[in-house]
């Protein structure tokens, strides 16, 4: 069954000094290549969404400044007609707390705060240790062997 992801940006897709590890670009193409839908859930503006994130290939953003992500998820899933059964949310922070809530399953990050972590049916290892590709390993999203593991 195709699941619909949401990722938050900031300490999630990428490091506090918007770092991008190559593991989160191959996880989310190859998510996308097995039917699944991958979506930029965040408070920055679109503006704010720089181009190395567009090249990654999502399949839109939601949020936004100004708008919850619970309230960004919910309008989508309507928009889309699905139900929140297959959605899984990805966030590190307490803000992400009603995104993890509205959604049918959560990961928080390794490097995200106690609250979020609590909040989360899953907890990963940090953004600059693979933790968005072993989470997709971990929920069946993919299937390919880490990068680290295939040297």
């Amino acid at each position: 069954m195709s699941k619909i992801v949401f990722l938050d940006v900031d300490g999630t897709l990428v490091d506090y000094e918007n770092h991008l590890p190559d593991s989160a670009v191959i996880a989310i193409r190859a998510a996308r290549a097995n039917g699944h839908r991958v979506y930029i859930c965040t408070g920055r503006s679109r503006a704010e969404v720089y181009p190395e994130l567009w090249d990654i290939g999502f399949d839109g953003m939601i949020g936004g400044n100004g708008i919850s992500k619970a309230t960004a998820v919910d309008a989508l899933l309507r928009h889309l007609g699905v139900s929140r059964e297959d959605t899984i949310a990805f966030g590190d922070a307490k803000v992400d707390i009603p995104m993890f809530e509205v959604c049918a399953y959560s990961v928080c990050m390794g490097s995200g705060g106690e609250e979020a972590k609590a909040a989360a049916d899953y907890a990963t290892s940090g953004v600059n240790e693979d933790g968005l590709f072993r989470a997709f390993q971990a929920l069946h999203l993919i299937d390919a062997p880490a990068p680290s593991e295939s040297n």
